[in-house]
């Protein structure tokens, strides 16, 4: 029965290939999140750019992660500026017409350490 349901929400994963640009907000500041994501049944990955950080814009981030019945989640770390910056993008529900991801929280962490979290937008371009 697990292989059956597996394979099904795999081939009825929603399609989220392509090119996304939103925002991120907290209740200290906002800034923009714009994308390529490509994915294989429900495997995605891709690279991000995040604007307006405490560390400056960081550009082609690469991130991986999932999608599983109509909820995103994926993450990616990189060195910037010495530190290591690590983001989760969680619980991002993908529209029913497959245009936008709302509703998402990230955490954004540096050298390990939780240094900031809020919420996500995208839109597919």
């Amino acid at each position: 029965m697990y292989i059956i349901d597996s394979l099904t929400q795999e081939k009825f994963a929603p399609n989220i290939a392509g090119q996304w640009l939103g925002s991120w907000s907290t209740t200290d500041g906002a800034g923009g999140v714009s994308g390529t994501l490509a994915q294989t049944g429900s495997t995605i990955s891709g690279t991000t750019t995040i604007t307006n950080t405490d560390f400056g814009d960081i550009a082609d981030w690469p991130v991986s992660g999932t999608i599983s019945g109509k909820t995103v989640s994926f993450k990616g770390s990189t060195t910037y500026g010495g530190y290591k910056l690590t983001i989760n993008f969680t619980s991002g529900i993908v529209s029913a017409d497959e245009l936008r991801i709302e509703n998402g929280i990230y955490r954004f962490y540096v050298n390990g350490k939780l240094y900031d979290s809020g919420t996500f937008y995208l839109e597919k371009e």
